[in-house]
């Protein structure tokens, strides 16, 4: 009996192959003497050709077996039975020979296949029987001449084909049924060593699971139940049985018995099946109430093909104790080594300080967060460095415990260079090599011998250091005259400040003056406008109450009146321009500002300029001085204007945000140069035409914005325009 078969496919394969060869060989001899019978009797006819398909399809399938899948040959197995046996009876109808291979259906079908398909695919092979019987019954198939049952069946020949089928069906399903019970029994008796090895590799797990020195559980992977514990766990918790430690949560062993206990335990079950292992400590309660720590690694794996989750722990409570001891020496050490006023420095062979005690920063500047810098500012002196690299290299390749005392310079994190002497030893911690190096400052003490030796052995350089404190004295001339030059630089820089100031102040006498003129020019023209609204209202009256109304000198009137409300509207803009106050925090509704200072341009814009308003209509209030903003405005319009050669269009734009006011002021003039932009702001600059501008106009106004803590933006294209963005706060 073999015993290397594993599987039911395995088996179900070699049922198969029996299958094919047996069906192979006894097919052949059936095909071969019934076609010598059939020679002798000179009885041949088409069932010759569907036997040679049938014959020639099982030997390829044979011949080529284990290079076809096992269902491909189950499937052609009984496609091949189906087509001999059917074929045979078309031709033969009752007295088909063949016709006894119908009852391998069901038998390969249920070996390969699942009981429905099985029954489906022997219902169909029965049914074309009895369709087929039906078909010869009724006259409409004919079986060939010299077949009629009254001479067929009392010959001898029909009577050794018949015994051929019959034997080939009856050995192939001898050999099949025998392959399939002894591959069968085979299957079971590996079953029945594999069960065997699994026993006993669950007798030793057990074992071992229970022999170990370490609490150990196991818990379901999707909840975090407790599923399995071992005998130490019952000892260190104090509980008699595993039925009553699997009745229990994480948080009824766990110091903190709440639900928060819970939720952290599944956290870290997850985390250690979507993570990796985890380790950690945990505060666990045993049954008498006594609380302990331990330390809990936890690991996914798989048990019997279930995911589990393995937890280890171990009573750490002494080596808690073992390390707070450590903490306190540790502590008392750190106070000593703090208070020694020489340096303590304990670092790895990299040059990583692991540890130093407050003279380390205070000397050279180097604080915790640079112990692992490579590059930190303080280091060794390059010109000592290769030194103590070679010293250090001795004592670690050697058998030294320290070395020599190395003296050295050391340029600390300001830059400045002091000597040290000292000596590196070597250090373990936890079986790793550390080197503590204990120096003390001797620059002082370098610094009063090297002065001494420079006294005592080299007399004429106290003639070179003579020498360079002149020059050093020369140098702070040198310097002292850079200062006074600065100086004037500065004298030169505040004489441009009075000159710019001097500019204001003409401009502002300008305005002045200008506004004076506005003032009396506007005094001037109210009175005959006065004259003139009295005289028209007297006439309209007279009119009225002399003659009938006359709807021609009605408008005639109107118009009259019209003019001087117009010219009444003008003689307010100049009043508003003139307007003198240097408050800085008057209410102003900034929208009127824009329309007095348009009314004053209205006529240079009136033909050639449109002008585009787009207000804000949210609230605001705008503290500032008006006349000043008027002026800022009206010089800003006044530029627009002038840069419109012919047509354009004027945007004027506001909005308000949380704490500005946005003011933008655009046309499609002729824009300013690239090369001009930088200058625009500078007093008595100007592109226009001698006697068509100051040059002031944009100085004063960014003087303006800078009263009112303002911003003035420009943007412009030569040939498409300029946008001046104005932004004042909302006091």
């Amino acid at each position: 009996m073999k015993k290397n078969i594993q599987t039911v496919e395995h088996v179900k394969e070699q049922v198969i192959h029996t299958s094919l060869i047996v069906a192979s060989i006894f097919g052949s001899a059936a095909f071969l003497v019934s076609n010598f019978f059939r020679y002798v009797n000179n009885s041949f006819n088409i069932s010759v050709v569907f036997e040679s398909l049938v014959i020639a399809i099982l030997l390829f399938v044979t011949i080529k077996r284990d290079q076809i899948s096992i269902n491909t040959k189950a499937y052609m197995m009984v496609a091949l039975v189906l087509l001999l046996s059917l074929s045979d009876a078309l031709i033969y109808g009752l007295l088909s020979s063949t016709r006894i291979y119908l009852v391998l259906i069901p038998l390969f079908a249920i070996i390969y296949f699942p009981f429905t398909r099985s029954l489906i695919i022997y219902l169909v092979a029965i049914t074309g029987f009895i369709i087929i019987g039906y078909y010869h019954s009724r006259g409409i198939l004919q079986i060939p001449s010299g077949y009629e049952p009254t001479v067929y069946l009392f010959r001898f020949f029909p009577w050794v084909i018949n015994a051929l089928h019959i034997s080939a069906v009856g050995l192939i399903i001898l050999y099949v049924t025998r392959r399939f019970f002894n591959s069968f029994s085979g299957l079971i008796d590996h079953l029945q060593e594999q069960n065997k090895v699994i026993s006993d590799n669950e007798r030793n797990y057990r074992e071992i699971f229970n022999s170990t020195s370490e609490t150990i559980f196991i818990h379901n992977a999707d909840n975090g139940q407790i599923l399995d514990v071992n005998d130490v766990m019952l000892r260190m918790y104090g509980y008699e049985s595993k039925e009553e430690v699997l009745k229990l949560t994480v948080s009824d062993i766990s110091a903190e018995n709440d639900q928060f206990s819970d939720e952290k335990a599944r956290e870290m079950i997850r985390k250690a099946i979507e993570e990796g292992p985890q380790v950690f400590e945990w505060l666990s309660k045993r049954k008498n109430g006594d609380i302990f720590f331990s330390e809990i690694s936890l690991k996914s794996t798989q048990i019997g093909g279930v995911g589990r989750v393995l937890a280890v722990l171990r009573d750490i409570s002494g080596r808690k104790k073992a390390e707070n001891a450590l903490v306190e020496s540790e502590a008392r050490y750190r106070t000593i080594i703090e208070a020694f006023p020489e340096i303590i420095m304990v670092h790895d062979l990299k040059g990583n300080i692991i540890f130093a005690n407050n003279a380390l920063e205070e000397i050279t500047g180097i604080s915790q967060v640079d112990y692992s810098n490579p590059h930190r500012k303080a280091r060794i002196h390059p010109d000592d460095l290769e030194y103590v690299r070679d010293e250090t290299k001795k004592l670690i390749e050697g058998q030294e415990t320290h070395t020599p005392i190395i003296e050295n310079r050391f340029i600390d994190t300001g830059g400045n260079t002091r000597w040290f002497s000292g000596i590196i030893s070597k250090i373990y911690f936890d079986n790793q090599l550390y080197l503590q190096t204990i120096s003390r400052d001797i620059t002082e003490k370098k610094y009063a011998e090297e002065q001494l030796e420079k006294y005592k052995n080299h007399l004429e350089y106290l003639v070179k250091e003579r020498t360079e404190e002149l020059e050093a004295t020369n140098e702070e001339l040198i310097a002292a005259n850079e200062e006074l030059i600065n100086h004037r630089e500065e004298l030169e820089a505040t004489l441009n400040k009075l000159q710019k100031t001097q500019s204001q102040l003409l401009q502002s006498e300008k305005m002045a003056s200008l506004g004076v003129l506005a003032a009396g020019i506007a005094h001037e023209l109210n009175n005959p406008l006065n004259f003139i609204k009295g005289g028209a209202s007297a006439l309209e009256s007279y009119i009225s109450d002399t003659f009938n109304p006359d709807p021609d000198i009605s408008k005639l009137v109107e118009v009259v009146n019209e003019g001087v409300n117009r010219a009444s509207r003008i003689v307010s803009g100049l009043n508003h321009y003139s307007r003198k106050n240097d408050q800085l925090f008057e209410e102003s509704d900034i929208h009127k500002v824009i329309e007095n200072c348009l009314l004053i341009l209205r006529n240079q814009t009136k033909n050639s300029i449109s002008i585009e308003k787009r207000y804000t209509d949210k609230p605001f209030l705008l503290r500032c001085n008006e006349g000043k903003i008027h002026q800022a405005i009206l010089n800003l319009l006044i530029n627009s204007v002038q840069a419109i050669e012919e047509k354009g269009t004027i945007t004027i734009q506001t909005t308000r945000t949380d704490k500005n006011l946005h003011i933008s002021i655009s046309d499609t003039g002729s824009g300013i140069s690239k090369k001009n932009m930088p200058k625009i702001l500078d007093p008595f600059f100007t592109t226009k035409e001698p006697g068509q501008g100051t040059g002031l106009g944009l100085f004063i106004t960014h003087n303006i914005m800078e009263d009112h803590e303002g911003r003035m933006e420009f943007e412009s294209e030569p040939g498409k325009g300029t946008k001046v963005h104005l932004t004042f706060p909302l006091r």
